[in-house]
């Protein structure tokens, strides 16, 4: 019921399924509007981010995730 509102993750939820399910891979989607939202969800468990509307509205740039994988890789 959060995709495309912008209105942020549900960081909890996405905490919550990785230790329900540690072996598994959890994708996220739904609210993520900015870049911090895909650390957010990196940091809560998720193994990937689905982004299309925030990649369509332009709120995440491709300039954006560049900046986060080099950031990660860096770490």
């Amino acid at each position: 019921d959060m995709v495309g509102s912008g209105d942020g993750p549900d960081v909890a939820l996405m905490k919550r399924a990785r230790k329900k399910y540690p072996g598994h891979t959890l994708i996220a989607g739904g609210g993520i509007k900015f870049s911090t939202h895909l650390n957010e969800l990196k940091i809560a468990g998720a193994d990937g981010v689905l982004v299309a509307t925030s990649l369509h509205n332009r709120w995440i740039t491709r300039e954006d995730v560049v900046k986060m994988e080099k950031d990660n890789i860096e770490r």
